[in-house]
């Protein structure tokens, strides 16, 4: 079976964002097909990540592909094939949700009319007067009821209630099951789309620390008890707690660890918190 094209390449790509160098140096792909979880402490660079994407945000160096096509620095909008779900609302504030529908070629409004009435959204009700989390499914209403192959969330989970966020995996799986759909969702809580994603790009600092497949990146480490007190130097991201010094440590050195340690298979959010720990 042939791989199909990434979704999205960045290479090299580096950002400035006033005087604050955003992005450094960033090199990922985001493979089509699959859900990969943007994730990152707050102020990693992911929602900027995401507007270079878009092609909202100019590279000072790199280039940017999405779907085929490179990003060209006169980009204003999204690509073709590609649907966005922004942090916040950046409509203007006099806009309601029929207002948005009507602005976004070939977007299915009584689909998206059909959501907004499960989830008890007015459509027309200015965004201003929605709730954080209303505003979150109108603009979630109008992303699934538009075609495309590529869809970005950035932070959808974060303000929805715990059914609300149960019943948007539910869509996306559903969303998914066309052939060579991608979903880029980005977070700050792992725990939120721990058992959801496939891929990983981990930023800290505008830098990509980890990427790649997160079931490979689960097998290539393991997350290691030592006993305080004896040599830790193989263990990343430490920490103590309760007599033991706690990290991750790469499979390999796993038979140089002293005798009495501990190991176990990491979990997705041990993988990421321990890199970020050795970031800091």
């Amino acid at each position: 079976m042939n791989t199909p094209p990434p979704a999205a390449e960045l290479t090299e790509v580096t950002i400035k964002r006033g005087n604050t160098l955003a992005l450094t140096n960033v090199t990922c792909t985001i493979p089509t097909g699959y859900v990969t979880l943007l994730a990152g402490d707050n102020g990693a660079g992911k929602s900027t990540l995401i507007r270079s994407l878009v092609g909202d945000q100019l590279p000072l160096a790199g280039t940017v592909e999405v779907l085929g096509k490179r990003l060209s620095p006169t980009q204003d909008v999204p690509p073709p094939g590609m649907v966005v779900v922004p942090d916040a609302p950046f409509y203007p504030a006099s806009w309601d949700t029929l207002a948005l529908m009507r602005n976004i070629p070939n977007c299915d409004i009584s689909a998206a009319l059909s959501r907004l009435e499960r989830y008890h959204v007015k459509p027309n009700k200015g965004f201003a007067e929605l709730s954080a989390g209303q505003a979150t499914q109108a603009m979630l209403s109008v992303a699934l009821a538009t075609p495309s192959r590529f869809l970005v969330l950035d932070e959808p989970l974060a303000r929805l209630d715990p059914l609300a966020r149960d019943m948007l995996v539910d869509e996306l799986r559903e969303y998914l099951l066309k052939e060579d759909r991608t979903i880029l969702i980005s977070s700050h809580d792992i725990s939120e789309s721990e058992n959801f994603a496939d891929h990983l790009i981990l930023l800290s600092r505008g830098r990509v620390v980890l990427t790649g497949d997160l079931e490979s990146l689960a097998d290539d480490f393991l997350l290691a008890h030592v006993p305080e007190g004896e040599d830790a130097s193989l263990l990343f991201g430490a920490r103590t707690r309760g007599g033991w010094q706690i990290g991750l440590c790469a499979a390999d050195d796993a038979p140089g660890l002293p005798s009495g340690s501990k190991l176990s298979r990491p979990s997705r959010s041990e993988l990421v918190i321990h890199t970020l720990r050795s970031t800091l």
